[in-house]
């Protein structure tokens, strides 16, 4: 519980003066006046409105569009929620005493009392219900609706600044999350360790050891309560999220020498019989683990998938679609397997399914959905249902969109399709988009910026900074200057270590958060946008020097934002809409992942020396005070030797006791040596853990009415 929802009322012991009032306290005052406002209690309402007027800091304030906020009297909040009638507290009470579902209309998916003015949508009214399930599903996942995103001004792009630089890790750091708070960064490294990080002040929470090499991918399950990572050294290994208390070792082939486990993923399924958390591995299988939500238990015997099509074949990527009914994979030939994972026995008729799923599925408790009898029936393993032949290169990035109805793949032939089924034919049927440059419009600078030339701060540089010659360049060509290459500017011969670019190359693809347009980077630094339902170019634009793109995110509720990190130590904020450069930064290091928070106002990105830039609108820049006075945060522990039992469970070398279990100590920089900052054993094991029953109960009923509508359709 947050130490302010125990400060609602200052009779609880706290000093009346320094009261902390949680969003909901503010917002009861508010409705307990409207609500005797007019009635036989009126002289009380206009008591409690003077109260409030001469404690403006009771009621919630507002933030303006640059973030700043403001307080708000009583009047003011009156006129902006003309939606609240004297009977809304009223009817919040029937509700709670009533089984039904909270309606959308009176409690938001950010918890607020007041609800939400619901805009008529043409041709039908604004309920929820004219919506489509899926629609209803992204909208809940991402907190807020779509389209209002659209009012606020790109001009808002623009004060996105550098919070703080988390470096807590000695060797790069390929992977970069956000947990579904918002209030978590993630960060998984080459230096065997995982990382917890606060994003409101930039402190290290906690570290993950047990792996015994690099790190290759982090993904969090649904409910925000677990972690899964994966590894080189041959296994998955799952976490809870707030403690790091070891729920699985999961080993892949680990006595071949193809044992690197690529990958993992959890399904978004809201139905236990294909709740799945999957993994690829370089001996081209892909295994699948069932796992119950309840217990936190996972199948050590998984269902392996042979995606090799031949001799050297692997699995290079794999997804989920929204509802977890679809898993994809792609392969080093070029090729696309579709499975599906809905496969009941062989007694069930499909509208019976449907049937079931529909009205058999309850709220239980406000803590989620529990399903009847057929909860415990074991469905088979996923059934290929479509195979074809995509790229004539290997694929590089595989993606379904948020509906679930479209493939976006992208190839190391520099080419991009969008792959719809056509339903007529039984077919898969693409648009292919070209994202090769000609030789002639391959250009980069002469030079390369000098190091004493940038901001050793991260601080943006300057947009209308005059230009720098070009010249023609050719591919092949072993003079390409580089920005990673460390050329000291003019004087400097040709450099033996500079690429040499043999083709171009598809480095990333991505969907905008409508599905609208498709976002591509190549190996030339060049961003590409395509209409995703003609696959017309959009435009076109080199955001970067002549380098490797493989950071590419797409706001996930503004479709009109993304940003971009390359090899040439550039992150870009972009509008998504003419491709402009809204926002700019220049780092010290090479950008290798990058990613949104949930609610589109942070982001991050990690590269080759280990540390991640932390991004946001936050005009409280004084919280990250505290943690740029500590240049480098490792705990004492951190790097102290590991052993392995016979389960490949880990305990640490020198005091025999799980690593979760041993206490902090204080942090320290690399070399060992400690800051005067206290040390706080409980620092950050507060935050918020999981997501808001509520709020979870809607994304799964939602997923499940799109689930059945899908099915339906089939």
């Amino acid at each position: 519980m947050n130490k302010s929802e125990n400060q609602g009322h200052p009779d609880d012991g706290s000093d009346e003066n320094n009261v902390v009032w949680s969003r909901p306290t503010k917002e009861l005052y508010f409705l307990i006046a409207h609500y005797l406002k007019g009635g036989p209690l009126d002289a009380v309402s206009q008591n409690i409105q003077k109260e409030l007027e001469a404690n403006p800091d009771i009621l919630p304030q507002r933030h303006d569009w640059k973030g700043n906020l403001h307080r708000r009297s009583y009047d003011e909040m009156v006129r902006g929620h003309p939606h609240i009638l004297g009977s809304h507290l009223e009817g919040l009470l029937k509700r709670l005493m009533c089984p039904d579902p909270v309606s959308p209309k009176d409690v938001t998916t950010s918890g607020s009392l007041l609800g939400r003015i619901q805009p008529k949508l043409p041709g039908g009214p604004g309920s929820s219900g004219s919506m489509p399930a899926l629609l209803r599903l992204r909208q809940a996942r991402q907190g807020r609706a779509l389209c209002r995103s659209n009012r606020l001004p790109l001009s808002v792009a623009q004060e996105f600044r550098e919070l703080v630089r988390c470096n807590g890790h000695k060797y790069p750091t390929y992977c970069v999350i956000f947990d579904r708070t918002g209030r978590r960064m993630i960060t998984g490294s080459d230096d065997y360790l995982i990382k917890i990080w606060c994003t409101q002040t930039g402190r290290l929470i906690n570290t993950f050891r047990g792996h015994q090499n690099v790190i290759t991918e982090i993904s969090l399950n649904s409910e925000n309560t677990l972690l899964a990572s994966s590894s080189t050294d041959g296994t998955v290994r799952v976490w809870d999220l707030q403690s790091a208390e070891p729920k699985a070792v999961l080993p892949v082939n680990l006595n071949s020498s193809k044992r690197n486990v690529a990958g993992v993923r959890f399904s978004p399924a809201a139905i236990p019989q294909i709740r799945y958390l999957a993994s690829m591995c370089d001996d081209g299988n892909c295994r699948l683990y069932r796992w119950d939500r309840e217990s936190m238990s996972f199948d050590n015997d998984p269902i392996v998938i042979d995606g090799r099509l031949g001799i050297r074949d692997a699995i290079t990527c794999f997804t989920f679609n929204t509802t977890g009914s679809c898993f994809a994979f792609s392969t080093k030939t070029g090729y696309v397997c579709i499975y599906s994972t809905i496969q009941p026995p062989d007694t069930w008729d499909m509208s019976v399914l449907v049937s079931h799923v529909r009205t058999a599925w309850r709220r239980d408790g406000g803590n989620g959905l529990a399903a009847p009898q057929w909860q415990s029936e074991r469905w088979g393993a996923p059934k290929l249902i479509h195979r074809f032949y995509a790229h004539d290169a290997s694929i590089s990035t595989l993606s379904y969109n948020h509906d679930g109805t479209a493939l976006l793949t992208g190839a190391e032939d520099g080419t991009v399709k969008i792959w719809r089924f056509n339903s007529s034919i039984k077919q898969w049927k693409c648009m292919h988009m070209d994202i090769k440059e000609p030789i002639s419009s391959v250009r980069a600078p002469v030079q390369e910026r000098q190091r004493g030339q940038q901001t050793q701060d991260g601080s943006p540089t300057d947009l209308a900074a005059p230009t720098v010659d070009m010249q023609e360049l050719s591919i092949g060509d072993s003079a390409l200057p580089s920005a990673a290459t460390g050329d000291n500017g003019p004087g400097a011969g040709p450099s033996t270590d500079r690429p040499i670019i043999e083709r171009v190359e598809t480095n990333m693809v991505v969907w905008t958060c409508d599905d609208f347009r498709v976002l591509a980077s190549n190996n030339l630094g060049t961003i590409f946008a395509f209409d995703a339902n003609t696959g017309r170019l959009l435009w076109k634009n080199r955001v970067h020097e002549l380098c490797e793109v493989y950071v590419l995110a797409a706001h996930p509720t503004d479709p009109r934002l993304a940003f971009s990190g390359g090899y040439d130590n550039k992150v870009a904020m972009l509008s998504t809409e003419s491709g402009q450069i809204l926002r700019e930064f220049k780092l010290r290091e090479q950008v290798f992942d990058g990613a949104f928070s949930d609610d589109g106002l942070m982001f991050a990105v990690a590269g080759d020396t280990g540390a991640a830039q932390l991004f946001g609108l936050s005009n409280s820049i004084t919280d990250y005070e505290m943690a740029r006075k500590m240049p480098e945060q490792v705990f004492p522990s951190d790097y102290m030797a590991t052993v392995l039992d016979a389960n490949l469970n880990v305990i640490d070398e020198y005091t025999q006791i799980s690593p979760h279990l041993m206490p902090h100590g204080p942090l320290m920089d690399f070399d060992g040596r400690e800051y005067s900052i206290p040390a706080d054993p409980t620092f950050g094991m507060d935050i918020e853990y999981g997501v808001d029953p509520g709020i979870f109960a809607t994304e799964e009923l939602n997923s499940i009415t799109a689930l059945c509508d899908e099915l339906s359709s089939d």
